[in-house]
């Protein structure tokens, strides 16, 4: 399509998109364009005569309880440490949720059907959604405020709106504690707990007031407000039509091979993950699109989003969308894993500021971005997915949404909204019904060589957005330092800048001075400004230039700024005042400081960012208020003071992620101490990521200090604490503060530095508490007193209270009578032991599911109960799974009748460490499968008899240290238990296929097809074993593949219930999914 050059038109000349006819004609049509036109045409027409429908919210919830109760709602954290797992959120669950708010609100808050206003302000969690839909059932209206509002800002809502009675949850105990300070007229009641809400029980149904399930269009259903960006926040109701436009735009149409631009990100069906504030406009509409779009959410815990924060929860969640911040996006981007994280996701929207050029063009090359545009007033405003990545900071307007781009003469656009002869999908006609037009005052220029795209440049009015979103107006602050006799002219500029920069004209009759002499003087007067100006929006002296008397800055008649001209005269001038450094709290350290005096220089300067906070040593800075703009000051503070001493020190040392990594007095004049006396390693420091083992020890000290005196300390024998699994173990066991002393028990006389050497390899950083909390042993498992020194035998036998015995030989050829020297006799050894031991050790047998493979479902039935077994007919017949069987049965004997308390773990498959480092024994047989096909170009189809149902070893670790904390509270009542450890959600074979091919091609052939391929090396050579090592276990492979064809019925199920219920990790266990596998494949590097 060809089009008129857009500065060809005048001022006031629109570019409408409804009607159609006027805009189409300006184009010279190809067939395929007049097939589009006439399609958008006829949908056009449609739109005129569409039913409105304003189903309240609410209803829509029920509806989805009573039809579809187990529909996605979102994936929630269980808590701010997403370590402690997530939650699945159906519609059920929000029903239920909302119902029991809907009592709890008329019972203890506000009587029914009074259409009262009911703040509410909370931590980010979905206990606004069960709130804002519980106050539509009992017949009230939410109020949501923002917990960043000053004092001032939230009692002018509550005025604004008629509202006295305060919602909150206790996240948010000082704000609502100092708002009832300034207003002691305001009732509070604190909101139940998010997971006394969310109860997974059903609740009594409440009866929404009236029975609507349809609320009048013009009738408030929430009440949100602005951002205060022109002086105090206004409040913004929000109509059931305002809620249904939303809904509605989903459904709007778009041009044939066209999706619309937000629901892109909001695929039906698939995870979006959210940051926004749900008191935002964008919250709300998170909300609205999972309920009445089928597009779950996973929410991100209320925490700074770090690279490695957003990559735990897409690996955990596996969301496939989302929506960024501009500011996020580029912090992210900073960093490889963010970068890696960003492209994991199949788009990313951003929208409330501008994103980065440089970031942007970058980022699209990795995954599809989009911006997109909406506020509270308005809603969404709908646009096109970019049909070409490159063009990810345009947009493109959905035709059927109906805007004009009016020419403003200098180039650029104004986004008028006009009213159409219904408000199906334009919410501003429900926030202002009497407007025939909405001017959005947001600007645009149009793409230079695709017509329909328009880049958003800037605010028509004085409202100044920074990069991360945040909004102010600075007419304010100018006034107050025009003011100031020496200043003719003022203007606070930041469009999508990271923080707020001011140009002064001066009085050049009445000064001669230089520009820091200058800056000195008015700097009182900017201090005032400053202190009328919201947090994000303050100015700092480094961030202060004046102009030039060659270029006055250029005015309108009636003598404003016109801020766009002076900005494009002042461009180089304003680009260096950004480039300055932000260093404005100067301290200064002595080489010789005691980490006391670090303390106090560090206390002086947090103190100086918060003037009305009392700051103590172990306070955390951000729960104080310190926000982005003063952690970048005091960044700057402290790397200053710590440079002059150490000027090696790399530039990012003390980067934004440091300060978050270390937010007290006391953490961060440790890591400056730290740095100043070389005893943190500078290289990682200035990277900005925290050394493992630095991390994990200060994270260890920080529990141990508030546990030591809570529990019960206790000793431990672990046997085998060299292998693989037994690395894992030691490495658990260190973790936790209950264990005060490890044993190590091994037939290797060398197994301390072995033991170092293998959690170096594995990265495991416990290996720095071996002198303190270890002692290896050499041990002889089949002699008297386990072949100990007397001594270190009396010394175990008195302190030890667990035993874990690990070490076993694995060979699945040797007959049983093989296995008696020294393993079976072993565990007799160990009984011996705990008979006479002062504590009367608890065993924890680490045996095999081999002592169950035997099971005939044609007998017994399906499942496999976790118990202990007497009859050899349940065991396979290898003399490993026979070893196994003869150890059980001793431990079960010891138990009946010496009162030994014992433990059987039969485990299952153990797979490789979900971690970068460390490796699955390429020797074994998946391993070999795996590099096998890589060699012969075929991966088998299946897998024959064996069940994916495999663990990690870190993974599985944890699971056994479960187990025997849970075993210690249940050891006098159930002296002898079994637990089976395999995944309890087997994971289909086809599923993990693409994760290999990712790597190399291969052709997925008949498992028959590929023992055949193998079969034909008749005489294999060794560098056949070498590069195709399944040839060395061939007859296993046989058994599994070859088995399944000639066996009879399925394979026995295990029981896993009592694992489950004495282990949350196991609970938690997801299937072996391809980002687990893709780990193993890198590890393995065939």
């Amino acid at each position: 399509m060809n089009q008129a050059p857009p500065h060809e038109r005048s001022p006031g000349e629109t570019i409408s998109s409804k009607p159609l006819f006027d805009f189409l004609l300006r184009f010279k049509l190809s067939g395929r364009d007049i097939e589009i036109c006439t399609y958008l045409l006829r949908a056009t027409s449609k739109m005129g005569s569409v039913k409105v429908e304003t189903r309240t919210l609410s209803s829509d919830v029920d509806l989805l309880k009573d039809n579809n109760p187990n529909q996605l709602f979102c994936i929630h954290p269980v808590s701010p440490d997403i370590s402690q797992g997530w939650r699945r959120i159906t519609m059920k669950d929000l029903s239920f949720a909302t119902d029991l708010l809907a009592h709890w609100i008329e019972a203890n808050v506000a009587a029914r059907s009074n259409h009262e206003t009911l703040a509410y302000m909370g931590a980010n969690d979905i206990r606004y959604a069960a709130f804002i839909l519980a106050c539509s059932k009992v017949g009230h209206v939410p109020l949501l405020i923002s917990p960043r509002n000053s004092v001032e800002a939230s009692r002018h809502l509550l005025e604004e709106t008629g509202c006295s009675k305060f919602v909150y949850s206790v996240e948010r105990e000082r704000q609502v504690n100092e708002l009832r300070s300034a207003d002691p007229s305001i009732q509070v009641w604190t909101v139940p707990d998010l997971w006394d809400v969310f109860t997974n029980s059903e609740v009594v149904p409440y009866e929404a007031v009236g029975k609507q399930h349809r609320g009048p269009e013009d009738e408030v259903a929430a009440i949100i407000h602005s951002s205060g960006t022109t002086g105090m926040p206004k409040p913004v109701p929000l109509t059931h039509g305002y809620i249904a436009a939303q809904k509605r735009i989903q459904a709007l149409p778009v041009p044939p091979g066209r999706v619309a631009s937000v629901y892109s990100a909001c695929e039906q069906g698939k995870l979006a993950f959210v940051m926004s504030p749900f008191f935002h406009f964008m919250g709300l509409l998170t909300l609205i699109t999972s309920i009445t779009g089928g597009t779950p959410f996973a929410l991100s815990p209320e925490k700074p989003l770090t690279a490695e924060l957003l990559d735990a929860v897409v690996t955990e969640t596996g969301a496939t969308s989302t929506s960024l911040p501009p500011s996020a996006i580029e912090d992210l981007y900073a960093s490889q894993l963010g970068r890696e994280t960003l492209a994991k996701f199949h788009y990313i929207a951003y929208g409330g500021a501008p994103l980065s050029p440089d970031t942007g063009d970058k980022l699209c090359k990795l995954t599809h971005v989009q911006t997109v545009l909406g506020s509270s007033e308005c809603g969404l405003i709908a646009a096109l997915k970019a049909e070409d990545r490159e063009d990810w900071g345009y947009f493109e307007w959905n035709p059927f949404y109906a805007v004009d781009m009016r020419a403003q003469g200098d180039g650029t656009f104004e986004l008028v909204i006009p009213r159409q002869e219904n408000r199906y999908v334009h919410g501003v006609f429900h926030t202002y019904p009497d407007l025939q037009e909405y001017r959005t005052g947001d600007l645009f220029i149009p793409h230079t060589q695709k017509p329909g795209l328009w880049r958003y440049i800037g605010r028509g009015d004085d409202v100044i957005v920074l990069s991360n979103g945040e909004k102010f107006n600075p007419t304010s602050m100018e006034l107050v330092i025009q003011g100031h006799p020496l200043v003719s002219k003022a203007m606070v500029m930041g469009q999508g800048r990271f923080q707020a920069a001011l140009l002064c004209e001066l009085d050049w009759d009445n000064w001669t001075g230089d520009e820091i002499a200058f800056i000195e003087e008015i700097w009182p007067t900017v201090q005032r400004a400053n202190e009328g100006a919201p947090g994000h929006g303050r100015l700092m002296k480094s961030k202060i230039g004046i102009s030039s008397p060659s270029k006055p800055f250029k005015t309108t008649p009636k003598g404003s700024v016109q801020r766009r001209m002076v900005i494009a005269d002042y461009s180089n001038e304003i680009e260096t005042l950004y480039s300055k450094s932000d260093n404005e709290a100067i301290i200064t350290i002595s080489k010789d400081a005691t980490a006391k005096e670090v303390a106090v220089q560090v206390r002086a300067v947090v103190s100086s960012l918060l003037p009305s906070q009392e700051i103590g040593d172990n306070s955390d800075i951000f729960s104080l208020g310190i926000d982005s703009l003063q952690s970048l000051q005091l960044g700057q503070a402290l790397d200053s003071a710590v440079r002059a001493i150490c000027p090696q020190l790399r530039k990012d040392a003390f980067s934004s992620r440091q300060i978050y990594s270390h937010p007290s007095v006391f953490a961060l004049s440790q890591y400056m101490y730290d740095l100043i006396h070389g005893t943190a390693m500078v290289d990682e420091a200035g990277t900005g990521v925290e050394d493992d083992n630095a991390r994990s020890a200060r994270l260890r000290a920080l529990v141990e200090k508030y546990t030591t005196d809570l529990v019960e300390k206790h000793s431990v024998i672990l046997t085998g604490s060299t292998g693989s699994l037994g690395c894992y173990l030691l490495h658990e066991l260190l973790l936790d503060p209950a264990v005060a002393k490890v044993y190590c028990l091994n037939r290797s006389e060398d197994a301390a530095g072995r033991q170092i050497k293998s959690f170096q390899e594995k990265g495991l950083s416990t290996f720095k508490a071996f002198a303190s909390r270890v002692e290896f042993l050499h041990a002889k498992f089949g002699d008297e007193r386990l072949g100990l020194a007397t001594d270190a035998y009396d010394r175990v036998l008195e302190s030890v209270d667990t035993i874990i015995h690990n070490a076993w030989k694995v060979n699945f050829n040797h007959q049983v009578e093989a296995f008696e020297q020294p393993h079976i006799e072993g565990v007799r050894r160990l009984v011996d032991f705990s008979i006479a031991s002062t504590h009367r050790a608890h065993i924890h047998f680490i045996s095999s599911i081999s002592t169950v493979e035997g099971w005939d479902t044609t007998k017994r039935g399906m499942l496999v109960p976790e118990e202990i077994y007497e009859d050899a007919d349940v065991v396979m017949r290898t003399g490993y799974g026979e070893s196994k069987h003869v150890g059980e049965r001793i431990c079960a004997f010891a138990s009946s009748y010496c009162g030994v308390p014992t433990t059987i773990h039969r485990v299952g498959q153990i797979g490789g460490p979900t971690t970068e480092k460390g490796v699955w024994n390429k020797q074994e047989w998946f391993p070999s499968l795996v590099a096998t096909s890589k060699t012969i170009k075929q991966l088998p189809l299946s897998l024959g008899t064996i069940a994916v149902d495999w663990i990690p070893v870190d993974t599985i670790s944890r699971v056994i240290l479960d187990i025997l904390r849970s075993r210690r509270k249940t050891e006098e009542e159930v002296r002898c238990a079994a637990f089976h450890l395999v995944n309890p959600s087997p994971a289909p074979w086809d599923s993990l296929i693409p994760a290999i091919k990712k790597h190399f091609p291969v052709e997925i052939v008949d498992p028959q097809k590929w023992i055949a391929s193998l079969e034909a090396i008749a005489n294999p050579t060794q560098a056949d074993l070498q590069d195709k090592p399944a040839l060395k276990i061939l007859d296993f492979f046989r058994g599994a593949f070859i088995g399944q064809v000639e066996g009879s019925g399925k394979p026995p199920v295990l029981d896993t219930q009592r694992t489950q219920e004495a282990s949350v990790t196991m609970q938690r266990l997801k299937p072996i999914d391809q980002d687990i596998l893709n780990t193993w494949m890198l590890q393995w590097q065939f």
